[in-house]
């Protein structure tokens, strides 16, 4: 019952989905697979915050590093409509 508004807790709804890929997917080679965490902006911004603060972790488990962090594709629409908008648009 984690709340992904909070960094610390975003942190850890990362490395408790980190435990699921570490017993799916066996690290090779150092690095384990890369997967994308994808969701609403908010949450695209937490994850990438939450990633950035474990970045000096000393192994790639820890770091988080198997999260490839990604906004939901409709908020990417949203996005560059508003955007498209604002030029439009006096």
């Amino acid at each position: 019952m984690k709340n992904e508004q909070y960094n610390a807790e975003m942190v850890d709804i990362l490395e408790y989905t980190n435990s699921f890929l570490s017993k799916c997917y066996p690290e090779t080679e150092g690095l384990p697979e890369q997967i994308f965490f994808e969701g609403d902006y908010l949450t695209f911004e937490r994850a990438k915050v939450a990633q950035a603060s474990k970045q000096n972790s000393p192994t790639s488990s820890e770091c988080l590093d198997a999260f490839i962090m990604k906004a939901a594709e409709f908020h990417n629409q949203a996005e560059f409509l508003r955007v498209s908008f604002m030029h439009i648009l006096p």
